[in-house]
């Protein structure tokens, strides 16, 4: 009986765990289908003139290095993160190119909130767990040219040291051949610390580091060894990135 009982909850869960996966692809495909829209790409620069004409002057935002980023073909851009307004001040201080990024799930519920995170180059994601559909939704945007923004940190971290580093910007970037362009960023979480709701007048700093070429050849295997030295040499990338950054911001005061 008991034997049963727990097969039939196993069967349960598996079901369930069919349902959510088919749920979670439905969703970056509905996700993808309004980002590549025309009227997303309107929304789009929208926001970013909004961003130009008010956030940037309001936190007095300084940059170096953002010729890194004028360059075409696919790009992964891998900042620090620290702050809700790292990819709207990557958008607007440092590229004219569409830049896509990564955002948790929980961001795209109802059809109305998925509309608004896709035109401003968001595409869903679930934290906790390796999320297949995410990696190769960035895969193909990444295949079509595009800039895809990966937090190699994962989530908000805290401070002046970069956190542990994972595998998505390398894995992605050996299986598609796309540079990872390191950028640090300085006081943007002053400016919306986690929880705030209002922005606090601070001084914003961003240093775009060199891109880093893939560790392999595009298709090659990428054996763990290699995946954890790259991500490591990343690591250091971004350590040096950011600190070049807070002097940046320092030496603005």
């Amino acid at each position: 009986m008991k034997a049963a009982a727990s097969a039939d909850d196993a069967a349960r869960v598996a079901d369930a765990a069919r349902v959510a996966s088919a749920a979670h692809a439905e969703l970056h495909d509905r996700v993808l289908r309004i980002g590549r829209s025309r009227a997303s790409a309107l929304a789009y620069g929208l926001l970013r003139v909004t961003c130009r004409a008010l956030l940037l002057p309001y936190l007095r935002v300084r940059s170096r290095g953002k010729e890194q980023l004028a360059v075409p073909g696919p790009m992964i851009v891998a900042p620090v993160h620290r702050s809700n307004l790292d990819v709207l001040l990557i958008g607007a201080a440092l590229t004219n190119r569409r830049v896509w990024s990564l955002a948790k799930v929980s961001l795209f519920r109802g059809r109305f909130s998925s509309w608004i995170m896709a035109s401003i180059g968001c595409f869903p994601v679930r934290r906790g767990a390796l999320d297949r559909e995410a990696l190769t939704a960035a895969e193909d945007l990444l295949r079509e040219g595009k800039a895809v923004v990966v937090f190699p940190e994962g989530t908000r971290k805290t401070g002046a040291v970069v956190g542990e580093v994972f595998d998505g910007a390398v894995y992605l970037s050996a299986r598609t051949g796309a540079p990872i362009v390191p950028i640090g960023i300085a006081g943007a979480d002053e400016a919306l610390p986690r929880g705030a709701h209002l922005l606090r007048w601070v001084r914003v700093a961003l240093v775009v580091g060199a891109p880093i070429v893939p560790p392999v050849g595009v298709g090659e295997r990428l054996g763990r060894h290699e995946r954890h030295a790259a991500s490591a040499h990343l690591r250091e990338r971004l350590q040096a990135v950011l600190d070049e950054a807070i002097e940046l911001r320092s030496s603005s005061r």
